[in-house]
């Protein structure tokens, strides 16, 4: 409810409304986001061939279940949209690319009030500290058949959306913090092997591939070898990278 009212404030505020029209003009039009609208006729007309079945769960069966439609409640999470248009609006919360309005960003990430069991809330978003320091925002929302969890971070800038068409699917959110886990950067351990050589030691993900990459000014990447964990759990891997001219800048990928 609180949701609700707060979309029809803001439309009311802003002069837009419906809240799709508020939506579609300040934040995804701006980002780019075609695919995300609300459960009005002209926006699931041009998307209904793509759409979801949604379901709920009887404990012994899948029930499917309809798009919700909240009426003028409607901020409240009747958004429908897609994991490439997630990722764009991701990239934005996690400072990986511009927002239109300077400071929005900052101000909606910024810490407002004591969250539930040591954590703090943001607009709309729950904070967390990780034990090495490191901020993790996160979002969960579900409706009648359909589950959404978001989480990301902005040091580094990593990002992860999970969509689910099943309501109350609480491994959604096991899933998205798994996934995220293995965004973070390796923690790297470099040695001197030779005189125009070094070696990198690093934890690798379950089967998970690795690529190093040299360059003469950060701009223009070569790759010159790959390695990959095969194991099904997390493993130590190793490269020896050569560091004679013009290599002076070095990256690994995965």
């Amino acid at each position: 409810t609180g949701f609700g009212l707060l979309a029809l404030a803001l439309g009311d505020r802003a002069g837009l409304a419906p809240y799709s029209a508020l939506l579609s003009a300040q934040l995804t039009g701006p980002l780019g986001m075609s695919d995300t609208g609300l459960n009005e006729a002209p926006f699931t007309n041009g998307i209904a061939t793509r759409l979801a079945q949604g379901y709920r769960s009887t404990g012994t069966a899948l029930v499917p279940m309809a798009i919700s439609d909240m009426g003028v409640l409607e901020g409240a999470g009747e958004v429908i949209s897609t994991g490439n248009d997630m990722a764009k609006f991701l990239r934005v919360l996690a400072g990986l690319a511009p927002f239109p309005v300077a400071g929005a960003v900052e101000r909606v990430t910024a810490p407002r009030a004591p969250g539930a069991a040591g954590t703090m809330t943001g607009y709309g978003l729950d904070i967390y500290t990780l034990t090495n320091g490191v901020q993790q925002w996160e979002k969960a929302g579900l409706v009648a058949g359909y589950t959404a969890y978001i989480a990301f971070r902005r040091q580094p800038g990593t990002a992860v959306v999970v969509l689910s068409n099943r309501a109350q699917h609480q491994s959604v959110v096991a899933v998205a913090r798994e996934i995220l886990s293995l965004l973070t950067p390796p923690a790297l351990s470099v040695e001197s092997v030779a005189p125009n050589s070094m070696r990198v030691t690093f934890p690798a993900a379950a089967r998970l591939t690795y690529e190093a990459q040299t360059s003469p000014n950060l701009s223009d990447w070569t790759s010159f070898t790959t390695v990959t964990n095969t194991a099904e759990t997390p493993a130590t891997l190793s490269l020896d990278i050569p560091m004679t001219p013009p290599n002076r800048f070095v990256r690994l990928r995965y």
